[in-house]
């Protein structure tokens, strides 16, 4: 799940892909390389080689934060509604997050 930004801060299901260094999102399962990916309409993603991200993993919660590094904002060539802030994305890794 991942959490939105906004007046109603909510959490939302989503699927979840990484390939070649860029992580990909999505309401619906979807299958593909990246350049199809990354031109689908319905996808987002993150583009990491692109940003220095930090990533910090809060177990007790099962969750994980990633933002970009200190100076530094999301890629505009990123597909996602925080490109060219600082904002985080926060996601909800369940009972699986034990396992990363």
């Amino acid at each position: 799940r991942k959490q939105s930004h906004g007046a109603w801060v909510h959490w939302s299901k989503r699927h979840f892909s990484l390939q070649e260094g860029v992580l990909f999102w999505s309401r619906r399962e979807f299958c593909g390389d990246t350049a199809a990916l990354r031109e689908g309409a319905h996808i987002r993603f993150i583009d990491l080689s692109q940003t220095l991200v930090q990533v910090q993993g809060y177990e007790g919660f099962n969750t994980i934060c990633l933002k970009p590094a200190l100076r530094s904002s999301w890629h505009t060539g990123d597909r996602h509604g925080c490109v060219g802030t600082q904002r985080s994305f926060l996601f909800d890794a369940g009972e699986e997050y034990q396992s990363l």
